[in-house]
C-alpha cells in the first residue's frame, strides 16, 4: 500500500471519519462476476445492505435497477443514525416499496437488524472500515453468503485468516490491483493525493489495498496459474532477477520466500511464502494455503523464535518469516502466505 493511502485509512481509523461509498460501477462489475458463472445465483433470493441509506447507496440503486433482471424476491436496506433512529428499505417482488424508521438506531449489531440478517440469503455492502472484522463475524452468524468490500491488509487478521485457509472466504475476482475511488462524507479531510471535489460538492477519495471478501463462486477463482519453472523465472522475470532473497530458504520456516505471484515455480514441489496479493489468483484446486507467517505461530511451521541475544529487536522477526543476508545479518519480510501445490 503506497504512504498516502496508508495515510488516508489511518485517518479513517483515529477519526472514525470511515464510511467510505462505494461506486456503482464497482459494484456492478463485482456482481455480474457471480451471475456469469451462475445467471440464477440471484434469482428467488433476498439480498440485505446493512450499512446503507437506500437514497444514496449505490448498493441500493444497483439492486433496484436490477431487481427484475436478477429475479430478487426481496431487497432490503438498514441504515444507522447516532443519537437516533435508524432507516429502513424494503422491495419486494409484487408489492409497494416499503420506506420506514426503525425503532432502534439501525446499527448492524442490534437485534432489530440481526433479524432481517437472519432471514436473508446474501449481505452485501461496504461495512465502516474500523467494523470490518466485527462486521465479517457477524455477518456470517446468519446463513448468508456474503460480499463486502474490505482492506486487503484485514486478511492476515486472526480473526479473518482462518476463514480464507479454510475456503470460508475468498477475493472477489472483479479488483486485483491499483486503487478505487470512493466518496466519502462532507465532513471527511482532503488531504490524500488523489482526492477530489465533483461539481456537485461531493468528496472523493482513492484508496489501495481494496477487495471484495465473499464465499459467492466466480468462474476466475478456478483458472488456474500459467506457471514456469524456477530456472526460467530467474533467466527470464526481470522481478526475479533484480530480487536478491528470491527462492532461498527462510531461517524461522520450512519454506522458501517467493515475492511476486508471477515467479511462483512450476516445478518446486515444498512449502512457498508468497505476498498476501496471492490471493487474487489463489486457484484452490491448484495450491493448497497451509498458513501464514505471524507471531502465533498459527500454522504451526515455524522452527525458531527469536531473543535479543539474536537481533536488538527479536518481535519483528518473530512475527514475519525471517530471511539471512549474505553478511550474516536477519531480514524479516511482509506477511507471507504460506502455500504448496495440490
Amino acid at each position: 500500500m503506497s504512504k498516502n493511502n496508508s495515510t488516508t485509512l489511518t485517518q479513517a481509523r483515529r477519526a472514525k471519519k470511515d464510511e467510505f461509498y462505494t461506486s456503482f460501477e464497482d459494484i456492478a462489475r463485482e456482481m455480474e462476476t457471480y451471475v456469469e458463472c451462475d445467471p440464477k445465483v440471484f434469482s428467488g433470493r433476498s439480498v440485505l445492505c446493512p450499512c446503507d441509506v437506500a437514497s444514496e447507496s449505490a448498493f441500493v440503486e444497483f439492486f433496484v435497477q436490477n431487481f427484475d433482471r436478477l429475479g430478487l424476491k426481496r431487497l432490503v436496506a438498514t441504515c444507522f443514525r447516532e443519537g437516533g433512529r435508524g432507516g429502513v428499505f424494503i422491495k419486494e417482488a409484487g408489492k409497494e416499496d416499503y420506506s420506514a424508521l426503525l425503532r432502534g438506531d439501525g446499527d448492524f449489531r442490534s437485534e432489530e437488524v440481526g433479524a432481517f440478517r437472519d432471514e436473508t440469503d446474501f449481505i452485501i455492502t461496504n461495512p465502516p472500515f474500523s467494523l470490518f472484522r466485527e462486521f465479517v463475524a457477524w455477518a456470517r452468524a446468519g446463513h448468508a453468503k456474503v460480499s463486502i468490500v474490505g482492506n486487503m491488509n484485514a486478511s492476515s487478521c486472526a480473526d479473518i485468516f482462518p476463514l480464507i485457509h479454510h475456503g470460508k472466504l475468498w477475493y472477489g475476482s472483479s479488483i486485483t490491483g491499483g486503487d478505487r475511488e470512493f466518496r466519502v462524507p462532507n465532513d471527511y479531510p482532503l488531504t490524500a493525493s488523489g482526492s477530489r471535489i465533483d461539481d456537485k460538492g461531493n468528496k472523493f477519495v482513492r484508496v489501495k489495498g481494496v477487495r471484495w471478501f465473499t464465499d459467492i463462486q466466480n468462474v476466475y477463482r478456478h483458472k488456474p496459474l500459467e506457471l514456469r519453472t524456477m530456472e526460467e523465472n530467474l533467466q527470464n522475470n526481470k522481478q526475479i532477477k533484480a530480487h536478491a532473497f528470491a527462492y532461498q530458504e527462510y531461517d524461522n520456516y520450512p519454506a522458501i520466500e517467493v515475492p511476486y505471484t508471477s515467479a511462483i515455480p512450476s516445478d518446486y514441489e515444498g512449502v512457498m511464502g508468497v505476498p498476501i496479493s496471492f490471493l487474487d489468483k489463489h486457484c484452490p484446486e491448484q495450491f493448497r494455503i497451509v498458513g501464514i507467517t505471524d507471531s502465533r505461530n498459527s500454522s504451526g511451521l515455524k522452527t525458531k523464535t527469536y531473543t535479543k541475544q539474536d537481533h536488538p529487536t527479536p518481535g519483528s522477526l518473530n512475527s514475519r518469516a525471517t530471511l539471512v543476508t549474505p553478511d550474516g545479518d536477519y531480514k524479516s519480510t511482509y506477511v507471507r502466505l504460506l502455500i504448496k501445490k495440490v
